[in-house]
């Protein structure tokens, strides 16, 4: 019986000998003289042999001096090339092996271990090949020691040269190859020649991208020139240093190897690039995704083709704004909004409401006929991801993560690959209705001698929102290439069409949809304001609107005594409606109209009222100025009035009266003022009528001959009176 402690010999095997620290290797094992050969690795000894038993005493885990080494100090695993990409690395190996591949074949390895054998199987092999007997005792010790394999006599180029150490010429001697075209020796590169090029690094890693050419430049006239001045001081040329100068191939060098490839980048063509452009792609756009509605991404593009308008087809309108929301995980299209929004928070908001609108009531106000499994989305998302230019708004973000739910996922400006999945669909989706729609813009469009597509625009909104609609479907049914299906699906016969994968993930991996009304979405992805109870209605942005509880609550009459807010949403596009926000309603929201005073909004957006009101502040401000002369002129003729009227009365005044007696009489005064201006305004139909058209005010009233008599004796009358109440 085998003994359990016994370890098994095998060639190839390493050993460690514990007291001298050594490594040994097992070339061969010979069961007939139950000897076994090992050769150390870390000199140029040959192998020597060494009686198994005493192999097994030493291998003895308490009381043996050797233990197996399991690490191979010089694996060198094969490395496959075609005959037409092989270098002069492997042509070399090709030739060393083949030198040794006769003697170490078959039963030549153990009488190579004999000295009286080994001379004779060199020797023959030296009469049939050119090379020393040094040359093959070398390999074959080379060959022993590494393994006995193929790989064993590859050339150690890796280890040639001084990798990753620096090399200091002395008095700027040059090292390196000598120069066949460019005259002269060159320098060699030493410390301050490295300082100096980390000058010329540095203007070569700018914004401004100077070529390689233009770096060397640089530290060539700072630092190998001088300055040729004439007589009167002025620079008229630099004289360079003829060979005492560096390349431009050892300035790209030190760039090369002190600089990573990602940093060089970035300097010079900035973060943005280097994100978008030339950034590695070892990620996935759906990495992080479970199911169907983990996450949506919505993004928005003006779509190639141009429209003409819905009430006149002979205006050509311009190209519509194309936005889509689509489900990460299976490349399904859940919302659309075509129209002239945008891209901004109006068409977001449109897309967003579609994506839970039930789609065979979409398509069918498109006059579009489909089942529910042509288009089963009509959910919301657990997350939302877009531009910052569609979801920037603070507020309205909020609304939408507090209110419904939903988490705001706003992509780093620059980089639309951070959405890759819905960039991309704007490629696919165009390809399936542009030979459909007229007016569709080519990619040579401005250029010299292209036709003006412009021109041939037929479609309006309508028809082109029939033919994205019929687009979407067609996509939704469509296979994507380069998707990795869960094995379930293949079980199951699925495609990798995003209606298919929509579906398996419903059904499998569920549980991030969300299911919200139509009126519950809009409401909270219409922006918030705050509007005020006025008792002339609820203004608000200028206008006065009411609604069924202010009227039954009696809010007008009581903002007579105190005016306050409340919360509104509105919609910008149409500012006829107002919705108030109060969760004491019975739908949390109550819809409020324009009141007749404010009948002008409506049928207008927030942006045409806007306009008009900046329009009338400009009308205003352009006449303002003849309106300034106007009033200037009007008030000096007032203060002339006021001169005369003082002067007037200070002269018939006298100073002695007391101020009781000119106040006691007003009452009187005034009776008999107004009995006097009755005869002096009665009209007198019988004296001649006044035909002048000059519009200027007369200095004195026109009255008749008639009429002047009775005022002159009305005015004695009232001298008479007065004269008779100061007692004379």
């Amino acid at each position: 019986m085998i003994p359990i402690n016994v370890v098994p010999i095998a060639d190839r095997m390493l050993i460690r000998d514990r007291t001298l620290n050594v490594v040994s290797r097992i070339v061969a094992v010979d069961n007939v003289t139950q000897q076994a050969w090992l050769v150390r690795i870390d000199d140029d000894s040959w192998p020597r042999p060494m009686p198994m038993h005493r192999l097994q005493e030493e291998l003895d885990p308490e009381n043996g001096h050797f233990s197996i080494e399991t690490e191979e100090p010089n694996a060198h695993f094969p490395v496959l090339a075609e005959a037409e990409h092989e270098s002069a690395t492997d042509e070399r190996h090709k030739n060393r092996y083949a030198l040794i591949e006769p003697l170490t074949t078959g039963d030549n390895i153990r009488l190579l271990l004999s000295k009286r054998t080994c001379k004779k199987l060199i020797d023959q092999r030296l009469k049939e090949v050119k090379s020393t007997r040094q040359t093959l005792s070398s390999l074959i010790k080379l060959y022993f020691k590494r393994g006995m394999t193929f790989e064993a006599l590859r050339p150690d180029y890796a280890n040639c040269g001084g990798s990753g150490q620096r090399r200091n010429t002395v008095d700027g001697e040059k090292i390196g190859a000598p120069r066949i075209i460019t005259p002269g020796t060159g320098i060699g590169v030493n410390d301050e020649l490295r300082r100096i090029f980390r000058i010329g690094a540095d203007f070569y890693l700018s914004r401004k991208k100077p070529t390689l050419k233009e770096a060397r430049d640089h530290i060539v006239r700072h630092y190998f020139s001088r300055p040729v001045k004439n007589d009167k001081g002025q620079v008229i040329r630099f004289e360079v240093e003829k060979d005492a100068k560096p390349t431009e191939r050892q300035l790209g060098y030190y760039i090369s190897t002190n600089f990573p490839n990602r940093y060089i980048r970035r300097r010079r063509d900035g973060d943005k690039n280097w994100n978008l452009n030339e950034r590695e792609l070892l990620g996935a756009a759906d990495g992080d995704v479970q199911g169907p509605g983990d996450l949506f991404q919505v993004d928005a593009t003006v779509a190639d083709v141009y429209l003409v308008s819905q009430f006149d087809r002979r205006r050509i309108v311009g190209r519509p704004i194309l936005y889509f929301v689509v489900d990460v995980f299976s490349r399904l299209i859940v919302g659309i909004y075509v129209g002239f929004e945008g891209p901004s928070w109006i068409g977001a908001m449109m897309a967003i409401v579609n994506t839970v609108t039930p789609k065979v009531e979409f398509c069918r106000h498109y006059d579009i006929d489909i089942d529910e499994s042509d288009w089963p989305s009509h959910f919301a998302p657990k997350r939302l991801g877009a531009d910052r230019g569609e979801l920037m708004s603070v507020e309205l973000g909020k609304n939408i993560t507090r209110s419904l739910g939903i988490e705001i996922e706003n992509a780093s400006p620059g980089r639309p690959d951070l959405k890759a999945l819905v960039e991309r669909r704007f490629g696919i989706v165009p390809t399936k209705f542009k030979q459909y729609t007229p007016g569709y813009v080519k990619k040579d469009f401005n250029e010299r001698g292209a036709e003006d597509y412009r021109l041939n625009a037929s479609a309006d909104l309508r028809e082109f929102t029939q033919l994205v609609i019929y687009a979407v479907l067609e996509h939704n049914f469509t296979p994507i290439r380069g998707i990795c299906l869960p094995a379930d699906m293949v079980t199951d016969e699925l495609t990798t069409a995003p209606i298919d994968i929509w579906q398996w993930g419903v059904a499998n991996r569920s549980g991030y949809l969300k299911t919200l009304t139509v009126e519950e979405v809009a409401l909270n992805v219409m922006p918030p304001g705050t509007a005020r109870v006025t008792p002339h209605g609820i203004r608000f942005k200028g206008g006065f609107y009411s609604c069924a509880t202010a009227i039954r609550d009696d809010w007008f009459a009581k903002a007579r005594r105190h005016e306050r807010p409340v919360a509104v949403s509105f919609d910008p596009r149409r500012m006829e409606y107002l919705y108030l926000r109060d969760p004491k309603l019975p739908n949390g929201f109550e819809a409020c109209s324009l009141l007749d005073k404010s009948s002008g909004y409506s049928g207008k957006s927030l942006f045409e009222i806007e306009e008009l009101k900046f329009a009338q502040k400009r009308i205003e401000a352009a006449g303002e100025d003849d309106r300034q002369e106007k009033r200037i002129f009007f008030d000096e003729k007032m203060a002339e009035i006021q001169k005369k009227a003082k002067k007037a009365t200070k002269a018939v005044a006298d100073p002695n009266t007391p101020k009781s007696r000119k106040v006691a009489g007003i009452r009187d005064n005034r009776a008999e003022e107004k009995e006097i201006q009755r005869g002096a305004e009665g009209f007198d139909l019988e004296g001649p009528m006044d035909t002048d058209t000059n519009t200027n005010l007369p200095d004195k009233p026109a009255v008749s001959p008639g009429s002047a008599k009775r005022l002159a004796n009305d005015l004695a009358l009232l001298e008479e009176k007065r004269r008779e109440r100061e007692g004379g």
